[in-house]
């Protein structure tokens, strides 16, 4: 009897044992999680400080992990577990006391930062001084290298060839460009054909021989007579075309030369219809010569009274003087129809303009120095331009040469602006 009430004791003291035993368990993970809620909403609060929450949160697992091992040391199984709640509230303290000393840590680093990036402002500081210092030295620099005039001997002048002329007033060309074709002077063209048909027995002449008026090119047999008879030039001229060759019979019906003279040639422009109400017989054409070096203004002594259907245009004609045979029919030329004349006050040559800092200047002349001068343009063709604006009746300019005062006025800038 007495063995079983001790074997019922012992059960009893056995089942309150495990009891015990899960409330201890239940209550670490109660800390636990009531750990992880602090640090979250610390995390929360103090977002801003990331680098303290890492430093709090490492702080506050190590320190939970203590207290919990440190608990289940303590704890009475027999006792209530008001003492539990006693290291929950230990804990936060714990926690905020660290966050204090994490933000202190905090706020110093800020104030380092703002301290460097001060001491950098004032490095910045210095920093923009110096350019400012270095720029005002380069402007400084450019203002004293600036050249306004070039000065010359005469015999530099001689030298550079430089030419000199006096601002006066003029006229101021307007042309059309035409393109046209050199070819044959129809009146100084002849086409040779045997009088009577018959055998080539002779011939004398050949493509390109010059050839004068009377002047034996072949001879032929007579094919009713057999009788032999020459062949004569009609003109002075250049043998064009030969189309006879000894042996062959002749009749009277095919070229046997074509003779031109290329002394006075043709120029054929065409001209597109917007075109013909501005040219006529009066009008003149401007070409350049065959050697480039002058230009030669030639009268239109025709113009057609039809469109060509190929091409749709008519075709105005000029004469055109070739002495020393530069010009040859089939070349193409670049002619200039003049359709008015401008009156200017103020008329130069377009080769003494010169383009410097961006504005178009001429160089005047005062004393032997030569001053770039700014000017504004108005009307102008190939050659010459107007002068609105800069240069006065009277004013001596340069014509010619401008461009090497051009380069010597760089030149004195650079060496000016060099010097130290």
């Amino acid at each position: 009897m007495n063995f079983l009430k001790i074997q019922h004791h012992l059960g009893i003291l056995f089942v309150l044992l495990w009891a015990l035993s899960l409330e201890s368990i239940h209550s670490s993970e109660k800390i636990q999680k009531h750990g992880l809620v602090c640090r979250e909403k610390d995390t929360d609060k103090h977002k801003i400080h990331e680098p303290h929450a890492v430093y709090s949160k490492t702080n506050d697992s190590k320190d939970h992990h203590d207290e919990e091992v440190e608990a289940h040391e303590d704890h009475d199984h027999t006792k209530s577990p008001h003492k539990r709640d006693k290291v929950n509230i230990f804990s936060k303290k714990h926690t905020d006391n660290d966050h204090n000393e994490s933000a202190e840590k905090h706020s110093h680093s800020l104030d380092i930062k703002e301290h460097q990036d001060h001491d950098d402002s004032h490095d910045s500081h210095d920093h923009t001084s110096s350019d400012h210092d270095h720029n005002s030295s380069h402007k400084d620099a450019h203002d004293h290298s600036h050249v306004d005039k070039v000065t010359l001997t005469s015999e530099d002048l001689k030298d550079f060839g430089i030419h000199l002329s006096t601002a006066k007033s003029g006229e101021i060309s307007k042309y059309i460009e035409l393109t046209g074709e050199v070819s044959l002077n129809a009146n100084k063209e002849a086409h040779i054909i045997p009088r009577f048909e018959g055998l080539v027995i002779d011939v004398l002449k050949s493509e390109g021989d010059q050839v004068n008026k009377g002047e034996t090119l072949a001879t032929l047999e007579g094919n009713n007579s057999l009788t032999a008879y020459d062949l004569k030039s009609l003109l002075d001229g250049i043998v064009l075309k030969r189309h006879i060759t000894i042996g062959e019979f002749r009749d009277t019906s095919a070229v046997a030369f074509t003779i031109g003279s290329i002394d006075t040639l043709w120029i054929k422009f065409r001209v597109y219809p917007k075109t013909l109400p501005l040219i006529s017989k009066k009008s003149y054409i401007k070409i350049k010569s065959a050697s480039k070096k002058e230009t030669l203004s030639l009268p239109v002594f025709y113009i057609s009274s039809i469109i060509d259907e190929k091409t749709r245009t008519a075709e105005a004609r000029v004469s055109l003087p070739n002495p020393d045979h530069l010009f040859l029919p089939g070349m193409f030329v670049k002619g200039q129809l003049l359709v008015e004349k401008v009156p200017v006050d103020i008329k130069i040559p377009k080769e003494s303009l010169q383009f410097i800092d961006g504005k178009w200047q001429v160089f005047v002349s005062r004393d032997r120095a030569f001053f770039p001068t700014s000017v504004k343009l108005g009307h102008e063709n190939e050659t010459f331009v107007e002068i609105l604006e800069g240069l006065s009746h009277g004013d001596t300019y340069v014509t010619k040469g401008s461009f090497t005062l051009k380069a010597e006025l760089a030149k004195a800038a650079f060496d000016d602006g060099h010097v130290h």
